[in-house]
């Protein structure tokens, strides 16, 4: 993996971004985008501006502007993680003045996996490592993450409930028809999600407090009524 954009500013702060695409990253950090200002006012943020250096990594090799030296025969979360902690060390060598910053690093989407599987890494290595190959980590955060089936839709149905975004009666309609420690659901849990799905014409489930944005197809949304399957871990195509 090569590194694809730093933004070096004046702070004691040093994270890394796992991306599978930098622009998702950059897009996420834009302090001109609506929701990041209105977050700032809700946790009342000091005025004095912070700082921090940011790394952003596509990741794994191969994927946006990363690459590989060498021919890459499998893929992994195991293998991903320990050629992201390799860039690491490696990076933090050729700029040895970020070593003893506070390190942390996020990720959004799949980085649900990478991001938590580094971490782990870093943590395990850091215990046998000398001074010279120790990394400051501090800790890791991760937005809107792909974790499990189970996990990834009780969240969806909390979050759209948790905005108002579907009433009371659809939400106890869905926890009562639908058990996600199993892919495979019910009829009655079809119809309770649909519910759910019928926001996805009307907002950016992604971006509530900004305008949607209509793609063309085939990267616009499909409509609820055009998945015929009822199994909802097909849905997951749909997301």
């Amino acid at each position: 993996m090569v590194m694809t954009k730093e933004m070096v500013l004046s702070g004691s702060l040093f994270s890394v971004c796992l991306c599978i695409s930098v622009s998702v990253c950059a897009v996420k950090l834009d302090p001109t985008t609506r929701a990041l200002q209105e977050a700032d006012l809700m946790t009342s943020l000091p005025s004095q501006p912070l700082s921090a250096n940011l790394l952003f990594v596509d990741s794994p090799a191969g994927v946006g502007f990363s690459y590989s030296n060498t021919t890459i025969t499998t893929y992994g979360d195991e293998s991903t993680s320990r050629d992201s902690y390799s860039f690491l060390l490696n990076w933090l060598n050729r700029f040895p003045q970020y070593k003893s910053n506070e390190f942390y690093i996020s990720g959004e989407s799949y980085a649900g996996h990478y991001v938590p599987q580094l971490a782990e890494v870093i943590f395990d290595e850091n215990k046998r490592s000398a001074k010279g190959s120790y990394i400051n980590l501090k800790g890791f955060a991760v937005g809107n993450p792909y974790m499990d089936f189970e996990s990834d839709f009780n969240g969806m149905v909390d979050y759209v409930w948790g905005h108002a975004l579907i009433s009371d009666q659809s939400y106890k309609s869905i926890k009562g028809n639908c058990n996600f420690t199993k892919e495979n659901q019910t009829i009655d849990c079809w119809l309770s999600f649909q519910a759910y799905y019928n926001l996805t014409s009307l907002i950016d489930l992604y971006s509530l407090y900004t305008p949607r944005r209509l793609l063309p197809r085939p990267f616009s949304a499909a409509p609820a009524t055009s998945i015929s399957a009822c199994n909802l871990s097909n849905a997951n195509n749909f997301l």
